[in-house]
């Protein structure tokens, strides 16, 4: 009897695994509420490299296109280019848009540009970006090859505090 509890138990823990359940931290309306997404595309010359006739830019923006799919109605979403300019990086949309074809077409007309890359500070803009709205959700998602140069230590703003109400996704574009 208590070898076929121990075989049962043992698949019950093995199909909720394979069931991979979401959890999320306490308090988040993640399913039922309003989402605010800022999309972070990285438009650095690194991504710009070619694998099996795309480079990995276009597989961030074939990402990018899913998760707008995946967003419902009256859903919001915001775009922050991660190329390092001379103004920091890039707001596409200074606060999140319930206008997801325009944030879609805005994403299909990048391209790759001559730059290096400044992750951290996109980031922070798009963290900044994600808190402006006032959805139940917020969420950033970070679609680039994480190169290393692009992660500058900077200096943590006074009276930040350490705790953000943002969630973040980082998806990872590299060669094979």
């Amino acid at each position: 009897l208590g070898l076929l509890l121990a075989r049962m138990g043992l698949f019950a823990l093995l199909a909720v695994a394979l069931a991979q359940p979401l959890v999320m931290p306490r308090g988040r309306a993640f399913l039922t509420g309003k989402r605010a997404v800022v999309l972070v595309l990285d438009d650095s010359a690194s991504m710009g490299y070619i694998e099996n006739g795309l480079t990995l830019f276009d597989r961030a923006r074939a990402s990018a296109r899913e998760v707008l799919d995946g967003l419902r109605s009256g859903d919001r979403a915001a775009l922050v280019l991660a190329g390092r300019r001379a103004g920091g990086p890039e707001v596409v949309f200074p606060e999140p848009t319930d206008d997801l074809a325009t944030v879609r077409r805005a994403i299909d007309g990048l391209a790759v540009q001559p730059l290096g890359t400044d992750l951290a500070g996109a980031v922070e803009r798009a963290e900044q970006v994600a808190r402006s709205g006032a959805a139940a959700s917020r969420e950033v998602y970070l679609l680039s090859d994480l190169q290393d140069s692009g992660w500058e230590l900077r200096a943590e703003p006074a009276g930040r505090q350490n705790e953000s109400e943002v969630l973040f996704f980082f998806v990872s574009f590299r060669p094979r």
